[in-house]
């Protein structure tokens, strides 16, 4: 089976995702392939969900310096 044809089952999802900026088909795809088309059901807020692709930068401040965490490599 082609993987066409398999990602052709969530289309749907694939077409909400690309309606979001930023989002295109390439993006849709891997979104669906690495996290599937129900993130709800994996993850049980949207900033774990963040936090697992690390979308979410660290943000530390001590003694009034701000040191900022960087963004990494989703899912590894």
């Amino acid at each position: 089976m082609s993987v066409l044809r398999k990602a052709a089952r969530w289309q749907g999802e694939a077409d909400l995702l690309t309606s979001v900026p930023g989002f295109g088909d390439v993006v849709a795809q891997a979104w669906l392939g690495e996290i599937g088309p129900a993130p709800h059901r994996r993850f049980a807020t949207c900033q774990k969900l963040a936090s697992w692709v690390t979308l979410c930068p660290g943000n530390n401040i001590s003694a009034r310096k701000r040191k900022y965490g960087r963004t990494g490599d989703a899912g590894t």
